[in-house]
């Protein structure tokens, strides 16, 4: 499992236009994203497995999600999540 809380930052706004890349064999990837900053988020798993983002789910064979905040890509965080096998789960602080 990887587990990734940006919820505890001190200063959030140092989020804003960054891009994150996470990528994991088998296994899982958790994300806290903090409440205030939006996020885009992009996530795929190439095998079986899950994938929560906020509110919305995808599973079965090869899912993927793309969810976030899109009105303004340039002033967002971006994720890029990938599992081979396993699941994916992004919510906010």
């Amino acid at each position: 499992t990887y587990r990734l809380d940006l919820g505890a930052l001190e200063f959030p706004a140092s989020l804003v236009g960054r891009r994150i890349t996470l990528s994991e064999d088998i296994g899982r990837i958790e994300v806290v994203v903090p409440d205030g900053v939006d996020v885009i988020v992009d996530a795929s798993i190439d095998g079986a497995g899950q994938i929560d983002l906020f509110d919305r789910t995808a599973d079965g064979l090869g899912p993927s999600l793309t969810a976030g905040d899109l009105n303004d890509p340039a002033k967002a965080l971006t994720l890029d999540l990938t599992v081979g096998i396993g699941a994916i789960e992004v919510t906010r602080s």
